[in-house]
């Protein structure tokens, strides 16, 4: 049930309509609120407030219709706003950004407050009475003048939060700050030194009750303590089949139960539930993904119809960033064990080495005729040489360094861009030689 709520609430989140409703509800309560205390609010103080900004009904009448008419204009520029934004970013970088746009808490919050000032000021409207039994509730009145303040700044914020929302730079950062609390998620145990994972890659099954996947979509998240609890309580060795950020179908393999008796279907059911699947990928506990956004972005730039290099260059330095925040983090910590520290749980986890493989493969063959990509990914390699120090992992950043040489034996033409990248060459190998003898070109 926890990993069923977490997955509404993650699709709730970044949706444009979630926090909006909630302040469009939050303002038809103030409205109400505000309106049922003016009889309990004192008659001096009350009788302050229309020598400051209001009249008797028709007065109030006009000017909760005019704000209620003048907001509503702001929502629609607002919304027009926020699709032209959208359709920017998708064309611009990739598609696979838009969630993030969605999911911007400043867009939301504007939305909903001047949607909800509108919803106010109707409410409070239909309170106000005219002749023997005269009627205008004016703390309401009050504060719907107060609103429509709030409105304008909010409008002008958003004005500027949208410009810079769709610039290059501000959409990488994000991403990767993004990433780096999926990391911190999923890997929050550290490495010691040049410690080695021993168990990254347990030995596999082929054999046992499978359990089936209950729909198809993108596997976004999985409860591995319960998981673990599970193969606990029933006795078993629970292998995934599936990880986070894996497309699954319908009545696919999702789960093997290697048991001496079989489970039942109740349990089955239960099991199913860990697990959070949707009809898209989200970077709370699919780092992957985090890189994926990034690389494309960087694909989409060294288009040849976009040929922007600086913002390809901006994601590569990103995913370099990221590739150091992940690379002192034991990645097989969701291989669970019991407390004589057998087996019980075989994850599907992504390996370091196949983070650097996302973050440099790609790139480097959409860029391998530019000396600025060939470069910079070196650079990358450069600082992560010096702050990993597992000899595994660097020697997956030995075995890219020649990749990366390879691609620009094929892609440059020019010597000197040859010689340039050559000279990078060697000197990144120079700091990765306990692992392995780099490629010259």
């Amino acid at each position: 049930m926890h990993t069923q709520l977490t997955k509404l609430w993650e699709e709730g989140r970044s949706s444009l309509w979630f926090l909006p409703s909630i302040l469009v509800t939050a303002s038809a309560v103030l409205a109400f609120v505000l309106v049922g205390l003016e009889g309990t609010v004192g008659e001096k103080a009350l009788r302050l407030l229309p020598l400051v900004f209001g009249a008797g009904p028709d007065g109030s009448r006009g000017m909760l219709t005019a704000i209620a008419g003048s907001v509503l204009g702001l929502a629609g520029i607002t919304f027009s706003s926020t699709l032209v934004a959208l359709s920017i970013a998708a064309r611009t970088y990739t598609p696979r950004i838009l969630r993030n746009f969605l999911r911007d808490r400043g867009n939301q919050t504007v939305l909903g407050t001047i949607l909800g000032t509108f919803v106010y000021c109707i409410l409070v409207l239909r309170t106000i009475r005219a002749g023997e039994s005269e009627f205008v509730p004016t703390l309401a009145v009050t504060a719907a003048i107060l609103l429509a303040l709030v409105d304008l700044g909010l409008f002008i914020y958003f004005v500027n939060h949208i410009a810079q929302s769709i610039q290059a730079t501000t959409i990488t950062a994000s991403i990767a700050s993004d990433t780096k609390r999926a990391i911190d998620t999923v890997f929050p145990e550290r490495l010691h030194g040049a410690e080695v994972e021993n168990d990254a890659e347990p030995e596999r099954v082929s054999s046992g009750q499978t359990v089936p996947t209950p729909r198809s979509g993108y596997i976004q998240i999985v409860d591995h303590e319960q998981t673990l609890e599970f193969a606990l309580r029933h006795n078993l060795v629970l292998q995934m089949e599936r990880g986070v950020g894996d497309f699954v179908a319908e009545g696919a393999p999702l789960v093997t139960l290697i048991a001496r008796d079989r489970v039942e279907d109740d349990a089955v059911r239960d099991l199913q539930q860990l697990y959070g699947i949707s009809k898209e990928r989200s970077v709370r506990q699919d780092v992957e993904f985090g890189f994926r956004q990034l690389v494309d972005i960087a694909i989409k730039a060294l288009s040849p119809g976009v040929n922007d290099v600086t913002t390809a260059v901006t994601c590569i330095d990103h995913l370099g960033d990221l590739l150091r925040y992940a690379g002192d983090r034991r990645m097989s910590a969701h291989h669970g064990r019991d407390e004589t520290g057998r087996l019980r749980v075989i994850a599907r986890t992504p390996t370091y080495s196949g983070l650097v493989g996302i973050a440099f493969d790609q790139i480097r063959v959409a860029g391998q005729s530019q000396v600025a990509i060939m470069l910079r990914q070196i650079g990358v390699i450069e600082h992560l040489a010096i702050a990993i120090r597992p000899p595994d992992r660097r020697r997956a950043l030995l075995d890219h360094l020649n990749l990366i040489g390879a691609a620009a034996d094929r892609g440059l033409s020019d010597e000197a861009d040859r010689q340039r990248v050559a000279q990078a060459l060697d000197r990144v190998g120079a700091e990765l030689r306990d692992v392995g003898v780099v490629r010259t070109l």
